[in-house]
């Protein structure tokens, strides 16, 4: 079989020391990368891209690329098992409808709140209150962006499908005029740092930091870093910062980790899945988790854990965030588009007159 550079290189570097197997629940079943990649390439598709395989890789090598290079190239090349298939399908489905009227609103402001569809779709009432703090905050109107960045698609190593997306959202955000996007999702943020590089794209927590309260919180809680934040060290040492300075909570921290939802692993191994989140869960034993990811936050709940989002704690907001189940996503993100529709189509009436 040939290999393209980057997954040659790989394999011909990695030593197969397996040290990263101990920190992966998919590794420590299926075998190291390089033998993944070189001989049974379809199992890459059950790699969650956490990116827990290159913080302890001794050869500064970077696993989770070379796996997801891997997925990238068998879908290309339309060289996929039949359950991958149809996950994909799902995936693309799933982004296709999040993307399309009446889920889908742009407003025209300089900036915009860009919440992401778990989101949007778990507490609409969330999402307005982070986009009137965030006009308090920066002395401007800020909109909210309904739309979805396709990263479960990405996820899965279809590229082309998240690139084409991308087209269509600079396409939406240059017709706004629309010049700062501030995300609440870290994997929305993900996507838009690298096909956005010339829009300033913000963390809704590094600015409303000082905004939050922790009042309510149990004083005993298992801080959750999802995978996405891997590549934000600045975010990251900026939450583990600000809870510092609560100093009578008792707080245990997780290495950056995979809750499992990562790469649709829950459409092609449910067991593998719950592997991943009983990893975290067990580490946080009877403890709150604190996260700031609502992929993770459902991935929890469905453990029957506490969990708290971190920008649920600005004043008047409910801390532990309920279990909302698919269904009631969806009517969530309508009606919360549909709301922003009618407010938009009131204010430029009254522009007209």
């Amino acid at each position: 079989m040939t290999f393209p550079g980057g997954q040659k290189q790989f394999i011909e570097a990695c030593t197969a020391c397996g040290l990263c197997r101990n920190v992966c629940p998919f590794l420590e079943i299926y075998g190291t990368p390089d033998v993944i990649i070189a001989e049974r390439p379809a199992e890459a598709f059950l790699c969650t891209n956490c990116g827990a395989c290159n913080q302890v890789c001794p050869e500064g090598l970077n696993p989770a690329q070379a796996l997801w290079e891997t997925k990238r190239r068998m879908i290309r090349n339309k060289d996929i098992p039949e359950r991958v298939d149809k996950a994909l399908r799902n995936a693309r489905s799933f982004a296709r409808t999040a993307r399309r009227f009446p889920l889908r609103f742009y407003p025209s402001f300089a900036t915009v709140f860009w919440p992401g569809c778990g989101l949007a779709g778990t507490s609409p009432s969330l999402v307005k209150k982070i986009r009137g703090r965030l006009e308090k905050k920066l002395g401007e109107k800020v909109g909210i962006v309904l739309d979805c960045c396709s990263d479960p698609v990405y996820q899965m190593g279809d590229e082309e499908r998240v690139m084409e997306a991308c087209r269509h959202i600079r396409e939406r955000l240059t017709r706004g005029k629309i010049t700062r996007v501030i995300t609440g999702c870290p994997n929305c943020r993900k996507i838009f740092t690298t096909h956005f590089p010339e829009m300033r794209i913000d963390f809704a927590f590094d600015l409303l930091r000082d905004d939050l309260v922790l009042d309510n919180l149990s004083q005993m809680v298992f801080l959750h870093h999802p995978c996405p934040v891997m590549q934000f060290e600045t975010s990251r040492r900026n939450i583990e910062d600000w809870i510092g300075q609560h100093r009578s909570m008792d707080v245990q921290s997780s290495l950056v980790a995979c809750c499992g939802n990562g790469g649709r692993l829950p459409a092609l191994s449910r067991n593998l899945a719950d592997r991943f989140t009983r990893k975290i869960t067990e580490q946080a034993k009877d403890r709150p988790i604190l996260t700031y990811c609502t992929g993770c936050n459902h991935r929890f709940h469905a453990e029957g854990k506490t969990v708290y989002h971190l920008l649920s704690f600005l004043p008047g907001a409910a801390p532990a965030m309920r279990h909302v189940s698919m269904r009631k996503r969806w009517w969530n993100r309508f009606f919360l588009s549909m709301e922003q529709h009618i407010k938009s189509s009131r204010e430029n009436k009254r522009g007209a007159v």
